[in-house]
């Protein structure tokens, strides 16, 4: 699972790389608006999927753990 993670991690910045680079070219009057649109699309949805699926399975979770902030010493 945490290969998984890692490659659409990659993945997300690969594409958002991609879409600027082309953004670039775009401007230069090289670049493909359609190009832009898939690799943010695909960058989002790579993004997306890494940070559910991290979240799922490899945050531990307490369930005996207090919910809310950490208590603070009120002489601090």
């Amino acid at each position: 699972m945490r290969l998984l993670v890692l490659v659409l991690s990659l993945g997300c910045v690969v594409a958002y790389g991609r879409a600027l680079g082309e953004l670039g070219g775009y401007f230069l009057g090289k670049g493909s608006l359609v190009v832009v649109g898939v690799g943010l699309l695909g960058g989002t949805l790579a993004g997306v999927g890494a940070v559910g699926l991290w979240r799922r399975y490899l945050v531990p979770r307490d369930p005996s753990a207090p919910k809310g902030p950490p208590k603070v010493d009120p002489r601090l």
